[in-house]
């Protein structure tokens, strides 16, 4: 039967690394427990069995340890190699990556102060255009104002028609004071009261619109700030 003094195993593989043992032969004993009794009793069949147990492990082990000396050994001391020959490449580069961190460092420092006196710069004239903006926004509109202005600009667009109406009733020797004349006249004035309406109307329109749309985006830039978003 093998005795180990000392073992080395491998706990992914199960193979043993390293042994000191020897064989021996003779008599065992086992402890079984106590009892009154002080005979002592062996198990030798027992004793056989795990002796030839070990033995098996004992030769597997054998097997893997050649198997690791033929096929990966070689394998390992080769990669151990070849990271001894890179190595003073890796120093070399991680130097190289350290300098130039250290040569960009000042100037990557002076883009930045440049960077923060220019938004510092800035601010003062993006507050101006804030409170400009929302100057605008809350001051409103003159809808009044620019359906006095369409109003204006179609009756300057159409004043010239009735007297073009009119001599182009004399061309046609018409009467200025006929019935068909004022027939005329009167639906003359008609489209111009209906343009102008409309004029008016779209105008009115169009200032609400523009008036909610800047509302609207006050609203957001403010909301925006105070996210600080801007």
């Amino acid at each position: 039967m093998k005795v180990y003094n000392r073992i080395v195993m491998n706990i992914f593989t199960g193979e043993i690394v390293e042994e000191d043992s020897y064989q021996y032969e003779g008599p065992i004993c086992h402890c079984k427990g106590g009892g009154s009794s002080s005979t002592t009793s062996v198990d030798y069949a027992y004793n056989a069995r795990m002796a030839a147990i070990a033995e098996k492990q004992q030769v597997q082990a054998d097997q893997y340890f050649k198997e690791w000396e033929t096929t990966y050994k070689p394998y390992e001391r080769a990669q151990v190699d070849a990271n001894m020959e890179l190595m003073p490449f890796e120093v070399d580069a991680q130097k190289a990556t350290m300098e130039a961190v250290t040569e960009l460092a000042p100037l990557e420092t002076g883009l930045r102060k440049e960077q923060i006196a220019s938004e510092m710069d800035m601010i003062p004239k993006r507050q101006a255009v804030s409170s400009a903006f929302y100057e605008e926004a809350l001051s409103g509109i003159d809808v009044r104002g620019r359906m006095d202005t369409a109003s204006a600009d179609v009756n300057q667009a159409l004043s010239g028609t009735e007297a073009a109406a009119r001599r182009e009733a004399s061309r046609m020797g018409l009467n200025a004071s006929s019935g068909r004349m004022a027939d005329m006249l009167k639906t003359s004035s008609l489209d111009r009261a209906k343009a102008v309406g409309t004029a008016r109307t779209t105008a009115r329109t169009g200032a609400e619109q523009e008036q909610f749309g800047r509302l609207t985006a006050a609203q957001n830039s403010v909301i925006q700030e105070r996210r600080g978003i801007t």
